[in-house]
């Protein structure tokens, strides 16, 4: 038994699910930008960790590709607030 399925059938199915992928990710990135503007102007790592609703992991990969941070004291790590969004739309941005 064969079945054939038409090629047009198949281009929508695989469109659609492109553009459903592709939508969810814009908003999860719009999100993430949108609540930095509920972080301070200078947040410390476990504040930035719970607006963002990010792990350590992510933070610290973040850190590697390069989002600057301040060392207020060996205990104190800041991130300013226009520095992640920066980075944030610079990495992230679609």
């Amino acid at each position: 038994m064969e079945l054939h399925i038409p090629d047009e059938l198949m281009q929508k199915q695989i469109a659609l699910s492109i553009v459903t992928i592709a939508t969810a990710e814009i908003e999860k990135r719009m999100k993430l930008l949108t609540k930095t503007l509920e972080l301070p102007p200078y947040g410390n790592k476990e504040t930035i960790k719970q607006v963002l609703g990010i792990g350590d992991k992510k933070l610290n990969k973040w850190i590697s590709m390069g989002l600057k941070i301040q060392i207020w004291s060996p205990q104190d790590i800041r991130i300013e607030r226009e520095s992640l969004q920066h980075f944030l739309a610079e990495n992230f941005e679609v």
